[in-house]
């Protein structure tokens, strides 16, 4: 319902579009690799530039957390970048727009991203998707990277198969005594962290804001809006480099 939704405000949105819905499976057997693009569209201001465009369904919230950056510009998610070059590439054209329908009761809107498709880009992804068969032919799992992948790493190893007794191991018993070591070493940080702060709060004394070379501290007083306890006012220290008119 949304994905049709968003083809005609892309119709509104882009008048020169001429918008198709393919309703086609491209693939790439040697590597492996598959599409189905949401529509292709042909823009006659353009000279009739071919492109393909892929529709997504976005929340407020996640266009806040996923799709914006730290200026407040709009970044398409990675993997729909790549996933918006492959269908580009398969269809044998360079252009690519991904549609983003933010589902909001108040205001729903569309924003709409296009970019050019390098073919560099998509041969890295077929290299990719060759080492990734490969591994599954061979049945083995590459290595993982233990801090990317420690969520996937939780949900596939799921602790259901009883207790498994690792004493004598010592690779084992080594990674227990690095963690505990870590954790001290943490809960340290952490406090000579808040013994710093407290010192510069000390130093600052009773002023909102302190220049320092490059530097700019403020502990300003900010209010915290009443929801199930009272409005509650109290400072933040924030320390950052300083803006060119300070």
């Amino acid at each position: 319902w949304f994905e049709a939704a968003a083809i005609k405000a892309v119709a509104e949105l882009r008048p020169s579009w001429k918008i198709t819905e393919p309703a086609c499976y491209l693939r790439d057997p040697e590597n492996q690799i598959g599409a189905t693009p949401d529509a292709q569209f042909v823009d006659i201001s353009q000279g009739g530039q071919f492109g393909v465009l892929q529709v997504k369904t976005v929340s407020r919230e996640k266009w806040k957390t996923d799709w914006t950056d730290e200026d407040g510009g709009t970044q398409v998610p990675f993997w729909i970048t790549l996933q918006a070059y492959t269908e580009a590439t398969l269809a044998n054209v360079s252009k690519a727009a991904v549609a983003a329908l933010l589902i909001d009761e108040w205001n729903p809107e569309l924003k709409i991203v296009e970019f050019d498709c390098p073919q560099t880009t998509y041969n890295r992804l077929a290299k990719e998707s060759r080492r990734f068969w490969n591994h599954v032919a061979d049945r083995s799992p590459p290595s993982p990277d233990y801090l990317k992948d420690a969520d996937t790493l939780a949900e596939l190893y799921t602790g259901t198969e009883g207790i498994l007794d690792l004493s004598g191991n010592g690779k084992f018993e080594n990674l227990l005594s690095e963690y505990e070591e870590i954790k001290k070493r943490r809960n340290s940080a952490i406090e000579d962290a808040k013994s710093c702060k407290s010192r510069i709060i000390e130093m600052m004394d009773n002023a909102e804001a302190v220049l320092c070379g490059g530097n700019a501290v403020t502990f300003k007083e900010q209010t915290r809006k009443s929801y199930t306890v009272e409005e509650t006012s109290y400072r933040v220290l924030r320390i950052g480099k300083r803006g060119k008119n300070q």
